[in-house]
């Protein structure tokens, strides 16, 4: 046997193989989030994956779906040239597509705004807000914060939008492009997120609940100890408790609640939701409507815009328009959020109910939370009791009508 017909096998073999690998790439490029949400146990290979695919193709996202399409053509073309190889030892190898590169930094900007809208910068002290401006560049550590008639429109690179509703406290946790994190104080938001790159991870965080995402189209809601998740028409979102435990995965048209300490609940169908899809549309057309306008700051030009931002009057959380909050943010990071600002001051708790009380109202303009009273322990000194009922002090001497009682005399 000739030498020429056993390399020309060699190199059939090792062409083939390296063809199974580009095509395996290409497929896990496509479909990563269905693949370590839906495959993770199957091997690591081409054809398992694909008929692990198969198996769940009813709620397979468009990007998905389009990719396992590309490697079946890819397979078919194969077949077709694969006896060319061995008269002339020449096949066509597809070239693979470079994986999209992680990006350098995330630019977030509120791009459009309507109604009450106000933004707290990070490096503000304590209760302080700006009126909301178009374009306005946010950082880590930023807060808006909508009235009851408001609306903003957070965008992020270009790509990706987050819809907030009235009423809605929004916190930016992390810019960094590997992780990025959010964080839902109450209120509501919808967002329409680009599939993430390999080695990003996006996550919405809530007092009660984590939501991580690598690509969809998403709804939450945080109404006092509660929060509502909800996965529109397209991507997949794992919900775990923010106090950990099992997850719950979440596809497409389906939704789960999570209250605070408890694990969330089984995925339902999503409920019919008329607002809820007429608010998705929206940030689906904006998505797409928003690289037209974007206009990328860079770190120098951000910085310089927020340092003028930093200039401008500030207003006080209790003097915000047509905001007005039930309960004040919870704190964050160890840092108390700004503010209820409402139009009146959250009451303090009353004596001797600290214990079993709501968290303090947030802190006033001062950057520091108001104390509330506190009964005084049994234990106290005698001096510090109340006085008894029957009207005298512990010395036995009734005091005097509309006077403060005396402390007691030095010894």
């Amino acid at each position: 046997m000739s030498a020429r017909p056993i390399l020309l096998l060699f190199l059939a073999f090792f062409v083939t193989r390296a063809f199974a690998l580009d095509l395996n790439d290409r497929l896990e490029d496509a479909c990563f989030t269905e693949i370590s949400m839906f495959c993770r146990k199957a091997p690591r290979k081409l054809e398992p994956r694909l008929k692990c695919l198969k198996a769940e193709s009813e709620v397979l996202t468009p990007r998905c779906a389009n990719g396992i399409k590309a490697v079946h053509e890819a397979i078919a073309k194969t077949q077709v040239e694969a006896p060319l190889v061995e008269s002339t030892a020449s096949v066509k190898v597809s070239t693979k597509a470079p994986a999209p590169a992680l990006p350098t930094e995330i630019e977030t900007h509120l791009t459009r705004f309507d109604g009450s809208v106000y933004v707290h910068l990070a490096n503000q002290q304590g209760d302080q807000y700006l009126k909301a401006e178009k374009n306005m560049p946010l950082d880590k550590g930023d807060l808006v914060r909508t009235g009851t008639d408001g609306k903003a429109e957070l965008t992020i690179n270009a790509e990706s939008v987050i819809e907030l509703g009235p009423d809605t406290d929004f916190q930016i946790d992390s810019l960094d492009p590997k992780k990025i994190e959010w964080r839902l104080l109450v209120g509501s938001f919808v967002a329409k997120i680009r599939s993430l790159v390999e080695g990003q991870d996006m996550r919405f965080n809530t007092a009660s609940a984590v939501a991580a995402i690598r690509g969809t189209e998403l709804a939450m809601k945080q109404d006092a100890d509660t929060t509502s998740v909800a996965v529109l028409d397209e991507g997949r979102v794992t919900v775990t408790s923010a106090k950990g435990g099992e997850p719950v995965f979440l596809k497409p048209n389906q939704e789960t609640r999570v209250q605070a300490g408890k694990g969330p609940t089984p995925a339902v169908a999503l409920t019919a939701k008329p607002d809820l899809r007429k608010q998705i549309e929206e940030a689906r057309s904006r998505a797409t409507q928003v690289k037209k306008e974007w206009k990328p700051m860079g770190a120098k030009g951000r910085a310089d815009m927020r340092q003028l931002l930093g200039k401008k009057p500030a207003i006080a959380g209790d003097k915000l328009t047509n905001v007005q909050r039930k309960a004040p943010a919870a704190p964050v990071g160890g840092k108390p959020a700004p503010g209820s600002g409402g139009k009146s001051p959250a009451p303090a708790p009353a004596a001797g109910k600290g214990a079993s009380n709501p968290p303090p109202a947030a802190p006033a303009a001062g950057g520091k939370a108001q104390a509330a009273p506190q009964a005084r322990p049994a234990s106290a000194p005698a001096q510090n009791k109340q006085a008894p009922s029957s009207g005298q002090n512990q010395q036995g001497q009734t005091p005097q009508s509309g006077k403060k009682q005396s402390p007691s005399p030095k010894k």
